[in-house]
């Protein structure tokens, strides 16, 4: 991540508990099949992360996301590639 990316913290909801975003707030609704629990966080999946901030951010700044995305998961490039 850039230290550009860093000054918003972006937060997932469901329609249902949808607020709106505030300052450095973001919020994104979601649907729940993106959601995975890590360790009784939940969080957004890998794939779902990646793809996120391959849509709202620059080239320069997604493409190291996306390479370690792929690096972490256990997607061959040409799945990986289709889940986006």
């Amino acid at each position: 991540m850039s230290y550009a990316s860093l000054s918003q913290t972006h937060i997932a909801t469901t329609p249902r508990d949808r607020r709106s975003s505030r300052g450095d707030i973001v919020r994104h609704c979601i649907s729940n099949d993106d959601v995975v629990d890590i360790d009784g966080i939940l969080v957004t999946s890998l794939v779902r992360t990646a793809f996120d901030c391959l849509r709202k951010r620059p080239f320069d700044h997604g493409l190291p996301i996306a390479d370690r995305a792929a690096a972490l998961s256990d997607l061959s490039p040409h799945p990986a590639a289709a889940a986006f």
